[in-house]
């Protein structure tokens, strides 16, 4: 298993391709299709996934969904933000994807070779989720290294976002967090130093 980490666009957000036996899932191709394609090469693309559906996590994937055909995933209370661009408006940039989209099925949901668990976790968006495989987790917005998502935005929620971190505080330590945006971390080390979660 592998994990690449591609950062793009003006928020500098991080995409991620998740591989193993020569399948990929894409995550949250926010920007620059062609370089998500040149790092892919001839890996089999299974699907795109998305942690949420604010407009830095979902610029690219019309133009990879046309090179792929590949399916798109989302939490479908996030349905309204990546079809109508003044629910995804911000300092003046915006997006929207035009294809059709499948929604995760919360729990243990397999997605072409990979079997995940979809947990949502309102709070940045309603629709927010977070993607475990194995050992990881990608979390979109929700938590970052010693932060979290912020939640004054369109669908966003103080006390949702609340209630996410207290279920977020129960699953397993060793988990490795994939973030957003900045750097990569561990849930046990968010447990001990991110003031959001103590």
């Amino acid at each position: 298993m592998e994990v690449r980490q591609i950062v793009v666009g003006i928020y500098q957000t991080n995409c991620y391709l998740l591989i193993e036996d020569n399948h990929c899932l894409i995550i949250d191709p926010g920007k620059k299709a062609e370089r998500i394609i040149e790092q892919i090469g001839d890996i089999k693309v299974d699907a795109i996934c998305l942690t949420h559906g604010h407009f830095d996590h979902i610029g690219a994937v019309d133009e990879l969904v046309n090179y792929y055909g590949c399916d798109i995933y989302i939490e479908k209370d996030d349905e309204k933000l990546i079809k109508n661009c003044p629910y995804n408006k911000m300092d003046g940039y915006t997006g929207k994807i035009t294809h059709d989209v499948k929604y995760y099925k919360l729990g243990n949901m397999k997605i072409g070779h990979f079997d995940l668990n979809i947990i949502k976790v309102s709070g940045h968006t309603d629709g927010s989720v977070l993607l475990i495989y194995k050992d990881i987790m990608f979390a979109g917005d929700t938590i970052f290294k010693g932060s979290i998502g912020r939640t004054d935005l369109y669908s966003g929620s103080e006390s949702k976002m609340h209630q996410s971190l207290k279920l977020i505080k129960e699953l397993n330590p060793n988990l490795i967090i994939y973030t957003g945006h900045g750097e990569n971390t561990t849930l046990e080390e968010e447990l001990k130093y991110n003031y959001y979660l103590r």
